[in-house]
């Protein structure tokens, strides 16, 4: 399961019963300071849970979430990822526990949905991505994993003949060889192309070795999967596989925020010509509430009071205690984060920002629509 598959499936889980406990520790620790500190705010935010329902269930999901993180911090399981997640709610028959590789922040949440937007985040920033190191002869292919796990890397083999290495006639043999030589190479790079294709869940490839090589391998992609190379990089076969997937994540990141900034900007101006995006928060709520919404742009200090309908579905500013549209009672939400659950259960995908100025000026929000509304 992907992440992603695993969001929607987290979106779409709702408890009337017993509140769904979500927990998010950040795990990149390299000392025992750093790791007693996450062993104050699991104690400090564990109590403080206790304090309140006194449901049995609740608490059976706090013991177990309380298991599973001290488990971590005590390094006893998932050793070297940068967060992990815990949700559980034992009426809606929910207990997960697993380990990503992006960076979360250290919170414990108790509500009536599981808590997704950190979740959202480390998604959207660690897509299935691959790394291909490729040489005339061998190529490597790396999955970047977002649970942190080292890569599970195949190896790709062209049976090349050595290199004459005498003179006379053998330096003739070796010139007709060359021929032969590059035409081998040429199937072996045809061969890696086509193994790289068959990866289809891929969303992003790094090339690396020599530029000569990858600009080989690249014009043998089909164009919709050259696409998908998001950066190069020299590399050499003998690197380990975790510092290739190291300078590799750093590539991405890069290429991640420039496409951040491009998409973006693409948004506010469509929304701006009046066409299929939204940007405010009026209007992004209103598109959220029809399940228009394919992409969500949210700051990351967007928090905002307001009111959401379980009757018609919809999502509103400022806190009323009766729908607007359709009449009925209400519950009070923060909006950001029933924004990204509805349109992670809807099949859409959200970005939080870090800074941009003109979505920051028009209140915190835009989106990118499936259609016009």
């Amino acid at each position: 399961m992907t992440l992603r598959e695993r969001l929607r499936g987290l979106a779409r889980v709702q408890s009337d019963a017993s509140p769904v406990v979500s927990l998010y520790l950040d795990t990149r620790w390299t000392d025992e300071q750093q790791r007693a500190r996450a062993r104050v705010f699991l104690d400090g935010a564990l109590d403080r849970a206790r304090r309140g329902p006194p449901a049995a269930t609740v608490r059976g999901d706090l013991d177990w979430v309380e298991g599973q993180a001290r488990a971590r911090i005590d390094q006893t399981a998932d050793p070297g990822a940068a967060g992990l997640v815990v949700v559980a709610c034992g009426p809606a028959g929910l207990r997960e526990a697993f380990a990503v590789e992006g960076v979360v922040p250290n919170v414990l949440a108790l509500d009536a949905r599981p808590f997704l937007r950190p979740l959202a985040d480390v998604a959207e920033a660690h897509p299935p991505a691959l790394v291909a190191i490729v040489d005339g002869e061998r190529a490597r292919l790396l999955p970047l994993r977002v649970d942190g796990a080292p890569p599970e890397e195949v190896t790709l083999e062209s049976a090349v003949e050595g290199h004459h290495r005498r003179g006379g006639w053998a330096l003739l043999a070796q010139s007709r060889y060359a021929n032969r030589l590059e035409n081998q190479r040429s199937r072996h790079l045809d061969a890696v192309a086509e193994a790289i294709g068959s990866l289809a869940d891929v969303e992003q490839i790094v090339l690396a070795g020599e530029p000569g090589v990858i600009a080989a391998l690249q014009a043998r992609l089909p164009r919709p999967l050259a696409a998908r190379v998001a950066g190069t990089m020299r590399a050499a076969q003998h690197e380990p596989a975790g510092a290739l997937a190291a300078r590799a994540r750093v590539l991405l990141q890069d290429a991640e925020r420039r496409e951040e900034r491009e998409s973006l900007d693409a948004v506010l101006v469509e929304a701006a010509k009046g066409g299929r995006a939204t940007a405010g928060v009026a209007a992004t709520l209103d598109a959220v509430g029809r399940d228009a919404v394919h992409r969500l742009y949210v700051l990351e200090r967007y928090h905002e009071p307001g009111t959401a309908c379980d009757h018609c579905g919809a999502l509103v500013t400022p806190v009323r205690s009766h729908c607007p549209l359709c009449g009925q009672a209400t519950r009070t939400v923060e909006l950001g984060e029933a924004m990204v659950e509805r349109v992670l259960r809807g099949g859409g995908t959200v970005e939080t920002v870090a800074e941009h100025a003109a979505l920051g000026a028009v209140g915190g929000v835009a989106a990118r629509l499936r259609w016009a509304v």
